[in-house]
Parts: C-alpha cells; structure tokens; sequence
C-alpha cells in the first residue's frame, strides 16, 4: 500500500480486533491450499465494536449530547449503547451488528459540519475497558496456526506482538489545583415558549452569541446552546426552552452566567409588557438555573437576588428600599417625575444606586422594573479598581513629562527664559484599562526640517557614515542629537553647525541637497499633543531655531511619532505657515483644525491643515479664515500675544463642528473667563460663542450624542464639572435642494462639584468614551503632588478617582490623549433577524434589523487606511449567493442567486438541488455585508462587517400540496410516455413525489405491471433532481387496448404527514396516435383583464412516423369545466361544442393552431376548459388520424385601473376651466365590472413647495 493509503498501526490494531470477532462468529470459506481452521468449541458470541466519536477543527472543544449522537448515529441501525464522558467532548457508540458500525464509521468520520468553519466528525474504531480482544482459551498454536497461513490478518493478530486495540473509558473531570472540575455548566430555563409573535428563540440567540463573542469565554473552551420545545432542528426536544452554558473557566463562566440571568430577566420584562400590550394573561415568569460546578449532584435553583454589595454606613433597610422603590414607581405611573427623582437622590444620597428597566407603566410592580445596589467609592487597590470600577475597556495615551533629577549626566533646561517656554524629556505611555501598570516608549526630538544645500567647509565639519540602504531614523540615531544630514548614501552630522551654510530647496529634494533633520527647541504649550486615530500617528506643535542664518530664524512645525512602534515618522513632519493654538485632530475629515493669529498680535483666524495620502506622497494644504469678527464678544477679548488662545479644543466628528475657547474679561470686571466658540469647519463660520463665567480647563465632546462638556473654575475659583452646549442638526427641503444645518446651543450647566480631593487643577488634557458616554482627566490634590486619573460617568452623574498607584511613580505631569473614539466603526453591524422559506419553497428569504450597504464595501479615499467612503453604484441587487452567504451555507445551496429587495431584505432563490432545510444555519460571508450612512459633516459611519447567522426556519403558514399531472392521454404504443408532476404545487419545491401504477383496464398479467412498476422506481431512485418529478416510460412497452391508471402522491416538505394524491390514466390505442400538445401550464388563472393566447402542436411522431406526413387541421371548442364530456375513448375530458355564454365574436383562430380570447371576453370567477381537435389526412389512407387535448383555464378578478383620459398630464392656462376626467378608469376586481360603488378623491398640490 502506498503512503498516502497506509494504515496507522492504531487502525490497524482496531481492525484487528474487529476481524477476529467476525472471523470467530461466521467461519471462513475453505481456501484451496489451506489447511481448514480449527474451531473454538463455544465461540464468543458476536460483539459489535465500539465507536469513538468527537468533533475536531475548531478552537475549542465542541459539546456533544447523548440526543444528538443517537439520532446521527440511528440512521445507521439499532443503537445498543451510547456513553458520554463528564465534559461532554467524547463519545463511545455501541451498534448492535458489527456492519452497521463498520458503515457508520467509513460515512461519518472526517464528515464536515454544516454551518461551522473547519469543524468536522472524528469517529474511530475502540474498545471499551474491560473488554478482552483474544478469549482466555485461546490456543496459541492456533493463534500462530492463523498467522502463519491467513495473509489478512497475519500482521494485526492479537498474540502476534502487536498490543490489543486500547480501551477507552468515559473520561471523568481532572480536578485542577484546588479541587474545581475541568468545566463548568449550566442550564438556564426562559420560562417562556418559543412561538411566531414574540419570537423568544431568536432574542435568546443574540444572548448566546454575545456570551460567545468573549475572546475569554472563547479562549477556555466556552459554548453556549440553545435547547427545548420550539427550536427546530436537531435540539427540538421536548423539555422546555433553555440556554445551555459551559466553560473551563470559572471566572468567565460565572460572568456569562450573570449575563445570561440579567438579558433573560429583561426578556421577561419586555414578554410582560408583550402580554399586556395584546390583552394575554402576564405570566409570574423566573429564570431557573441548573449548575454544575463540582462533582455533587446537580443544583436547581430559581434566580437569585443580585449581589448588591457592601452595605455602606447609614444605608437604609432592604425593608425600607423596596418601599420607596415602590412610592416611586407609583408616582412615575403618575407622570410625577419631580418626586421620582427626589426618592432616587435621597435613595443615592444614603448610598443606593437604582437601576430601572423597561416596562414602569401598566400594573407591573416597582420591583419588577427596578434593581438596586449599594454604592460607594473604588477601593485603593489597583487591581480591584481597575476589575471593580472600570467595567469596559478603553485605550487611551498619556503623555508624561518626567523630570529625572537621580542621573547626574542628564542635564534638563526646563526654565528656558529666552522663549518664554518650559520643557523636559518626552515620554509617552499607553494605558490599558483592563491591563495595569503602564507601558511606554521614549520619542525621538529630531524633526525634518526640509531640504537644504549644504557648504561644507572640511571633513573636519562633520562626523560621517556611509551606507546604501541607510534610514532617516539610522541616520539620527548615529548622530545622536546633533543635526543629521541625509543624503543616500551618505550620513553626515553637523559638528559645528554655526558654520554650515545652508540654502532651503523649495518643493521636490534634489539629488545634490540633502534632507536635514533637527532636534526642536520647545514644543507649544499652547496646542497640545493630538492623536491621528487612523494613522497611528502623534503630532505635536514643535518650535525649531535654525543655528545658520535663515529667514524666519524661528520655524513651527507639525511634528509626528508613531508612539506603538516607538519611532518618528518623518514623512508627516510638516512646516505649518504660522504658529497654531488650540490644534485638534478631526479623523473624520483627516485634518487638523485649529485657531491661528494672521501675524504677531493681529486678527484670530481658523486654520484647517487637510492631509491627503496618494499614490504621489503626503500632501498637506493650509488654509486660514477669519474670524475673530464673528465672535460676540470681540470687544472683550484679550488681546495681549498669546493669552488670545488657551490650548483647548475637540471636534464634534459627525457635525464637522469645532469647539475652542479664547479669553475675554468679564463684564465689569478685571477678570478673565472663556468665550465657548463653535465653528462649522466645512462653512468657515462661528454657529455660536457664547461668554461663559468660568474658567475652563478642558473641553471633551461626545460626537455621538453631540454635548460638549468641560471642567473649570467659576468667578469664586470653585471648581466644577459643566455641560457647555447641545446641537442638533435640521434637513430641509425647498424646490428640490436638500440643505442640512447645525444649530448649537450653548447654556451653562453645572453638573456637580468636583470631589474635594482634587483642590488643584491640572485638567487641560481630557478623553471620552463616546459609545460609554465616560470621560477622564488628570489632576493634582497639590502642585507639586502626583497625578491622578478623576473619571465621570455622565449617564449616571459619578465621580470616580482612580487609585494614586495608577500612574507610574515618577510621573509629574500626566496628560491624556484619546485614540480610539469608535465614532466610524460606532454602528452595530447588520443582525440576521430571521432566515425564513416561502410557503412555495422556492425562496429563502433573508432579513437583516437594518439597512445594510447591499454588498458595497467601505473604502479608503484619503490613503489613512480608514474607510471614509462607499460606492452607491457598488450595491448589488442580483448576483450570486456566494458574494454573501459563507462558504459552509453555499455547499447546501450549490450554484444559488441571490435578489435584493431592500437594502435589509433579500432572497435565496432554491434550486432543486438544494439540500438546505430548516434547522440548517445560513450565515453571512464575513466582510461583506456592512452598514453604513453619512453624517451631516459629509462624514461616513460604518459597522464592522456583519458574519451573523440564523437558523433556518419553516414557512410561517404552511399549506397542504396539491398534485398535478400532465402528458399524453391518449396515445400508440409506439410513443414515449412522459407523465409530469412538475406543476405540483404547495409541496415545497422539494416535497417526495411517489408514483404508482395501480390499475390497467383490462387488467394485465402480473409480469408486466411488475415490468412497469420497476422503471417508475428507478426513475424516483435517481439521482437527478427532477428524476422523481418525471417520470418516462419507453415506446413498445404498453399495450394497446389498454387503460393504464397511474397514481402520484406529493408530501409536503415542510410537514410529511401533509400530502395529496391525485390519479392519471392513459389509453394506449393499437392504431397510429399522433402525439399532440398545448404549450404552457396544463392548469392556469387569468385576470379577466388580460388576453389569453394558446399554441397548440401536433407530432408526427410514434406509430404514425412511418405513414409519412400529411394535411392538418385543427379546431378549437370551448366550455365551462361543468360541460365538459369524455373524449377519444375516454381518454380526456374536454368540449365536444362550444359553450354557453361565450361570444365567438371575442375569439379569433378557431381553425388554426393558435387560439386569441381578447380581455373581457371570459366571466369573472368561472373555470373554462380549451380543447383542440386536430384531425390529419396522410396521403396514402382513406381515414384520417385525429387527437384532442385540453387546457384549464380559471377567470380570477382582476385590478383597479385607474386612466386619465389624455395621457399623464396636461397644460393650461389661467384663465381657463380645467377638467380632469377619469371616467375610463375600470375597476376589474368587481365582478359587475362597473365603478357605480367607487369613491373619486382629489387633491391639488403645488409642486417644488413641499417640505420634507
């Protein structure tokens, strides 16, 4: 055997073992030229072999349940045994005939799962313990006797020195340190049942899938399962509804069991509220919970109250909690707000934090609706705060100025009088909040400066470094702190720098200058550091003097790092035309934006620095505006140098609005509080400033919510938290232009003091969780203190100080920078609400919650690697499925189109060959389906891409089939039969299609009934789809005179206990039958409105092919299905004359092979059967060869047509009378075809004018 073929030597044992109980049981037929085998006086009786069974492929260990492994494996024979180890990963499967296993193991192992990538069936051959392969009273001479002389089983017999095939035992958990099992589970009971209204299956499924989404609950082997009565599939079962859990880890299985009990306790809540809303009878509803964490018996027990913490001093009783719950919840079913909020802060006030749900009105109890806990303050204890207080995660940077005063080599200028400025090393950190301490990386003070020609006077001016593949970072490094000159292949450092001449190269670097890279003299105080989101990037406004002669000496310069790899990032250092304040980064837009002074002491302008990535490089544009003259408080402000700015701004990303301040005095005062200034950026314009009686210390912007918050002193140098301004956006439409506005409106607002540890304000850097709605800030209990991390909860108006072991001990200034606001990616990605089939089975239709981009995918315009942009035009509307539905689905629905209805909605169109059914899981192609939309700043939000799924659902109404056949009735024995059962309907589209031959007139031997019936089962045995849809029967096998009575029965897919059978004859005449037909649809409806054309054709085929071809003529009659009479021996029923109540008038091509009945022509709601005789005269007979068949036609009611007489509009004058006329307007669902009942309603609208 080759490689690739070879057996392993543990197959090999098994199939050994396997052998040798067959071989014992059922002795082998002689061989010649072997010697007979010598039989054990009492065999051991026949014991089918074990079947080890698991699934494999996937990153965590796949739950097996008894149900399901007999089910799959029942399908194979009669089930002895089947035993499941404490885990549930393993199985051991017991047939009770050796056969069935060998064919269940040879189908099912390696066999891919359905709807989960990778994962497939391990089945293999094992022996269960205890059990002995060889019996006791083996002889070995007999055993040796076998090896020697029966080449199949001479290498893999027991005895021969090959160990017998193990025997695996049920595995039992291994306690791990501490005595816990390997995994922990429980069952989770809804308490409700699953039904087509409220759909609890479906929101149970989104709580799994969270659950499942934890990258911990993943890591340690977590599954979660739905299970019970209503599910479909292979977990229906007949136990109530619950929610399956289990995980290796106890930590993150208790959080998904928390999880599970609060998202099922507000399915009750809204199943409540579901009931009252419909008029049922509200249930008393509980989530029961079964565990099992240790090696005792498994626990039942009913939700208990949750963990409301420590019960802080002077907190009220449980007693008295739940009565003031209970006054509240009364008086918000009173609309008595006011008092609703007094018992919450008095509740608050006490140390008890309410948390309400849905559902407060109607009859439901406060404690139904309502949750407590204690509160109070973090723990000084990092870990615990981090874990207690801190219960999402977010990623911010901190830049800390450190001043190293224990290295007496470091020397450290931070009073630099010359520039009025203050600086000390850079080092930046990351703060992890689920991951402490911190992490940091030193930056490179070097700056690309330009392009310079450089004089060199001697080799004695420089130090130098030759190298071909030489980088701008190697370079400064080599000249560690000196000016660096680059220019490959060549490094060169500046020893004397004074005496280098240098002349700037505008625009491109030239092959003889060289790029010059310098350390900067102070980074602006006034413009802190801001983070490119997209990019990666940190820029800082820096301020360079040039040492050889330059115009301006000083020079302000966009500087940038990359601070997770902890190197500069040279290419975006960027010269800017004027020294900037109050900078901020807008990501949307990839742009800076920031205040800007038109020259030393002149006019406030806005400066907006757009970035743009292209194939050509960085390009970088300036633009300034004015202003200062839109500000209400001009008069006032300040004016003196740089006290114009102070350093903060934000960006509100989705409006294009900046927000900044600038100092003014106050009125009548010498003192000097904020002007809050908000500019759309796209329109260059002040929306608003307003003069505020505070300080400000910092500004953060929600850009989802849109309200600007901020921290600062009052006129008493009090400090507090505010709410500064709330905007809005308004769309309108006039004479079909579409205008979009930003109103902002800006009110002081205090939302609390700020707690009485932070008495020294440090606050001008600040981030925001948008999504979360937090923000943090960094202060000092004094000025030369440490800082610390203050964090505000703005939905629940709470204060929390970290821990002072947060920041690194040798921090002295902390500033946070936020990286990862989650503003493009905010949207939740397209959920599959339900993936359902029609009642016909043709379609599979496909909802997501919302609208989705159809296919398009977002991409990247301005080359920051940020998707900013989508394609209308890349929406699909009709492609193949495989575009979005994964790879695991499309092997059910091989070769499938898929049609979109609404950017939300589209369909499966079912081929025959199909094997999808309900129960299976469609899920969607990963990285295909996104949801998008366009903010009013022209900027796009997008999800991440949608890999969602469903379980496949039946029809909602599912009907009973109905069976048709068509084909030939009457016809010669030399013609092919073909009986057509494709016009079935309601069956599904794939319902089981059983035909029979039942009768024949006169009766025929038994032979060829049973001749006959064999090729009907070898058409619905075959393969093809259609194959039991159709079934032929070949020429010169019926017999003349002879009335054959077929059978055919369609179950519905849905339901097989649903089906309908109808019955077909054909008589078979002993003379030449031309085979004849009308094309289409044998059975069809027709609206009374619409014209009717039917073709017919006639065949010289059969027995009349050898009497040559001859004249034709065809006549067509038509009647009512009640008139109808029995036609050419019986064979068909059709119109012998024609019918009354019909006007021949109305008909055309009686005498023709095609026949036309104008609209109107047939009666509403009466069924019509069309027959054509056709009669055909062959040269060299005396008699005529003739045939008939008939079609069924039923007249339905039609639609409102609604007609203008003169086309789809008019012209008019002033002065003249207009007459709109309508009076060809029929309404055909009228079965009296008059408008006597219709009612006309008019309206005049003036067009252009409307407002959307």
């Amino acid at each position: 055997m080759d490689q690739q073929g070879a057996m392993s030597s543990q197959d090999q044992q098994n199939l050994a073992a396997m052998m040798w109980q067959m071989s014992m049981t059922s002795p082998m037929p002689p061989v010649p030229g072997m010697p007979s085998m010598p039989m054990w006086p009492n065999p051991p009786p026949m014991v089918s072999p074990w079947l080890t069974v698991r699934v494999d492929g996937l990153k965590f260990e796949y739950q097996l349940t008894e149900d399901d492994v007999r089910k799959v494996f029942s399908r194979y024979g009669e089930v002895v045994t089947v035993k499941m180890d404490r885990e549930g990963t393993t199985s051991q499967v017991q047939f009770a005939q050796p056969h069935q296993a060998m064919a269940a193991q040879h189908d099912l192992d390696k066999k891919q799962l359905q709807g989960m990538s990778g994962a497939f069936l391990t089945v293999e051959f094992a022996y269960p313990q205890g059990y002995t392969a060889v019996p006791p009273s083996a002889d070995p001479g007999l055993l040796q006797h076998m090896a020697a002389s029966n080449p199949f089983m001479n290498p893999m017999m027991p005895g021969s020195g090959y160990p017998v095939a193990p025997a695996p035992t049920p595995s039992s958990p291994t306690p791990s340190p501490g005595g816990q099992p390997k995994k922990f589970t429980c069952k989770l009971e809804v308490g409700i049942e699953n039904e087509g209204e409220f759909r609890v299956g479906s929101r149970v499924i989104q709580i799994a899938r969270a659950i499942w989404q934890d990258p911990k609950f993943q890591e340690h082997g977590g599954k979660t399962r739905l299970r019970g009565k209503g599910i479909g599939g292979p977990h229906e079962g007949d136990e109530p509804l619950a929610l399956c859990i289990s995980c290796r880890d106890q930590t993150a299985f208790d959080k998904a069991v928390q999880y599970a009990e609060t998202q099922l306790q507000k399915v009750h809540s809204d199943y409540k509220a579901f009931c009252q809303q419909h008029g049922k009878p509200v249930p008393d509803l509980e989530v029961k919970i079964s565990k099992k964490g240790t090696f005792g018996p498994e626990v039942t027990k009913s939700v208990q109250p949750m963990n409301r913490g420590e019960r802080p001093a002077g907190a009220p009783t449980d007693e008295e909690i739940e009565r003031l719950i209970e006054e509240r919840n009364d008086a918000r079913k009173a609309a008595n707000f006011k008092k609703a909020d007094e018992v919450r802060e008095h509740l608050k006030s006490r140390g008890v934090v309410l948390m309400d749900e849905k559902g407060a009105k109607g009859t439901f109890k406060g404690s139904e609706v309502t949750k407590w806990r204690f509160w109070k303050k973090c723990s000084a204890v990092v870990s615990v705060a981090i874990v207690a207080c801190v219960a999402h995660g977010f990623e911010v940077f901190s830049e800390q100025q450190l001043l190293v005063l224990n290295d007496p080599t470091r020397v450290i200028d931070f009073n630099n009088s010359e520039y009025g400025s203050t600086h000390v090393d850079d080092y930046w950190a990351k703060i992890d909040l689920n991951y402490s301490p911190l992490e940091g990386w030193n930056l490179f003070r070097h700056v690309r400066i330009g392009c310079f020609l450089v004089q060199w006077a001697s080799s004695l001016a420089y130090a130098e470094r030759v190298g071909e593949t030489l980088t701008a970072t190697e370079c400064v490094q080599f000249c560690n702190g000196t000016q660096a000159y680059l220019r490959l292949p060549l490094c060169r450092c500046g020893l004397d720098e004074t005496a280098l001449p240098m002349i700037e190269v505008q625009g491109e670097c030239t092959t003889t200058a060289w790029e010059v890279y310098r350390q900067f003299d102070y980074r602006s105080s006034m413009s802190p550091s801001t983070y490119d989101v997209t990019r990666r990037l940190l820029y800082s406004i820096v301020t360079i003097r040039l040492p050889s002669p330059a115009d301006p000496p000083l020079r302000n310069y966009i500087h940038a790092v990359n601070p997770l790899e902890s190197r500069p990032q040279f290419d975006y250092d960027t010269r800017l035309d004027r020294m900037v304040f109050n900078a901020v980064w807008d990501f949307g837009k990839s742009r800076m934006v920031a205040l800007s002074l038109s020259d030393w002491g002149g006019t406030l302008d806005l400066t907006v620095a757009l970035w743009h990535s292209g194939t050509s490089g960085l390009e970088v544009q300036q633009s300034h505006f004015p202003i200062e003259d839109q500000i209400v408080a001009n008069g006032e402000l300040v004016r003196d140098g740089l006290a114009s700015v102070e350093g903060l701004g934000t960006v509100d990303v989705l409006f294009g609005t900046y927000y900044t301040v600038v100092p003014a005095a106050w009125i009548s005062s010498t003192q000097v509080v904020h002007v809050v200034v908000a500019i759309d950026i796209d329109m260059k314009r002040v929306l608003t400033s307003e003069v505020m009686p505070v300080t400000l210390m910092n500004l953060q912007m929600n850009s989802l919510t849109h309200e600007l918050y901020g921290a600062g002193a009052d006129l008493n140098d009090q400090y507090a938290y505010y709410h500064l301004c709330t905007a809005a956006n308004l769309t309108q439409t006039f004479g079909g232009v579409t205008t979009v506005q930003v109103f902002v409106s800006c009110t002081l607002a205090e939302l609390g003091g700020l707690p009485s540890e932070v008495n020294y304000m440090y606050l001008q850097s600040a981030a925001i969780d948008h999504q979360f709605n937090f923000a943090w800030f960094t202060f000092k209990e004094e000025p030369t203190g440490t800082p610390r991390i203050l964090e505000y909860q703005h939905n629940s108006k709470d204060y929390l100080l970290w821990p002072q072991e947060t920041l690194p001990d040798n921090a002295v200034f902390s500033s946070l920078i936020q990286t990862a606001p989650r503003i493009i990616f905010a949207l939740y990605p397209p959920a599959l609400q339900y993936a359902r089939f029609n009642s016909a089975g043709t379609k599979l239709f496909l909802s997501f919650d919302v609208a989705t981009l159809r296919g398009a995918v977002p991409i990247d315009t301005n080359g920051d690697d940020i998707p900013d942009f989508y394609n209308e035009a890349d929406k699909a509307t009709r492609g193949p499925c495989e575009d979005f539905i994964d790879r695991f689905t499309m092997i059910l629905i091989p070769g499938s189109m898929c049609q979109w209805i609404t950017d939300a909605d589209f369909y499966v169109e079912i081929q025959l060959a199909s094997t999808i059914s309900p129960g299976d899981l469609a899920r969607i192609k990963p990285g295909t389906v996104y949801r998008g939309q366009e903010a009013r700043a022209g900027v796009y939000q997008f999800s991440q891409p949608s890999s969602d799924f469903a379980v496949v659902e039946a029809p909602l109404d599912i009907p009973t089939p109905r069976a048709e056949v068509g084909g030939l009735a009457y016809m010669d024995v030399c013609t092919e039969l073909v009986l057509d059962g494709t016009q079935s309907r309601d069956h599904g589209f794939r319902g089981a299609f059983t035909w029979a031959l039942s009768s024949t007139t006169p009766e025929k031997p038994e032979p060829h009934l049973r001749q006959l019936q064999q090729i009907v089962e070898s058409a619905m045995a075959a393969e093809a789809p259609v194959a039991a849809q159709v079934i032929r029967i070949p020429p010169y096998l019926m017999q003349g005179n002879t009335t054959y009575n077929f059978s055919l029965t369609v179950q519905s897919f849905w339901n097989p206990a649903l089906s309908d059978t109808t019955y077909y004859s054909v008589v078979v005449s002993p003379l030449p039958v031309p085979p004849m037909v009308i094309y289409g649809s044998y059975s069809r409806q027709l609206k009374v409105e619409n014209s009717l054309t039917l073709v017919s054709e006639i065949f010289f085929e059969g027995c009349a092919e050898a009497l040559g071809r001859g004249a034709v003529q065809y006549e067509w009659k038509v009647c009512k299905r009640n008139d109808t009479v029995p036609l050419l021996q019986d064979s068909i029923e059709g119109c012998r004359t024609w019918g009354s109540g019909i006007n021949l008038e109305e008909v055309s091509g009686i005498f023709s092979r095609s026949l036309y009945v104008r609209p109107l022509a047939l009666q509403p709601l009466e069924t019509y059967i069309f027959t054509v005789h056709a009669q055909v005269t062959v040269n060299n007979l005396t008699e005529t060869l003739q045939n008939a068949v008939s079609v069924e036609v039923e007249a339905v009611l039609g639609d409102l047509l609604v007609e203008y007489y003169g086309g789809n509009g008019f012209s008019t004058r002033r002065d003249r009378v207009i007459v709109v006329d309508f009076s060809e307007s029929r309404d055909f669902s009228d079965p009296a075809g008059d408008l006597s009942t219709t009612t006309y309603t008019y309206s005049c609208q003036k067009e252009g004018r409307q407002e959307l």
